[in-house]
């Protein structure tokens, strides 16, 4: 007989092909667009670059800093590009390395925090699986806009480990998001039986997520590039006359 079984979480819980002298006349174009600017252009120039900096996005790892739990305290920084989450998973039930628990299982979910002028592109989760006796293996997970989660979901999606990685996720269309701290909150770890007249089952999957994070750029932003521009048209104009 077919049996399946489902756990429920408590939720309140410049390249070498380049011309030298071509270089070295971009380089010229904007030293004189500084100097025809004045104070201001060395202001844009200096701007231009502070906006270039980046902060390294964030890569979390169960194995290096520690297990993930069901209720996050803390929020991870998000920064601009592509951040991650890695850890393992798992559903034992009768079987080894915990031959005597029936319902063993590892919930993991954490908090994110995006920073001002950023948003969430997108989600992905890729995984590989160790299965025994099993014919179905996921994990739900809902989205909230809070941390805890709380009467506050955007969405959720279940993830099948049996099947094709990675998965985009999405939450039911939740992304892309703006500024703000959001929960990813396990909240239910299925497993079906194979056979049932074999005692035991269980499943252990390695996950990764990845979030990519891109800027939103600010109106000032905007206003210094063009006057950057502005001036390299005008050191441009200068020298043709």
């Amino acid at each position: 007989m077919f049996a399946f079984t489902l756990l429920t979480a408590n939720v309140a819980e410049v390249s070498s092909s380049t011309p030298y002298d071509f270089v070295l006349g971009r380089a010229e174009m904007w030293r004189q667009a500084i100097k025809r600017l004045g104070p201001l252009g060395a202001g844009v120039f200096a701007a231009l670059l502070a906006g270039a900096v980046q902060a390294t996005p964030v890569h979390y790892s169960e194995s290096v800093s520690g297990d993930l739990t069901q209720a996050p305290s803390a929020a991870f920084l998000f920064e601009v590009g592509t951040n991650t989450i890695s850890g393992t998973t798992d559903f034992l039930s009768f079987i080894e390395p915990v031959p005597n628990c029936h319902f063993c299982v590892d919930f993991d979910s954490f908090a994110f925090t995006l920073p001002t002028n950023t948003k969430l592109a997108d989600v992905s989760l890729s995984f590989g699986i160790d299965t025994n006796n099993v014919s179905a293996a996921s994990s739900d997970f809902t989205l909230c806009t809070v941390m805890p989660c709380g009467g506050t979901a955007l969405g959720s999606q279940r993830i099948s480990f049996l099947g094709s990685s990675p998965v985009l996720v999405d939450f039911g269309g939740a992304p892309p998001l703006e500024a703000g701290t959001y929960t990813v909150l396990n909240t239910a770890i299925g497993i079906a039986e194979l056979d049932t007249s074999h005692l035991g089952m269980g499943w252990t999957a390695d996950y990764k997520w990845s979030f990519r994070v891109t800027t939103i750029p600010e109106p000032s932003s905007l206003v210094l590039m063009a006057i950057a521009l502005g001036g390299l048209g005008f050191v441009s104009l200068r020298r043709k006359h």
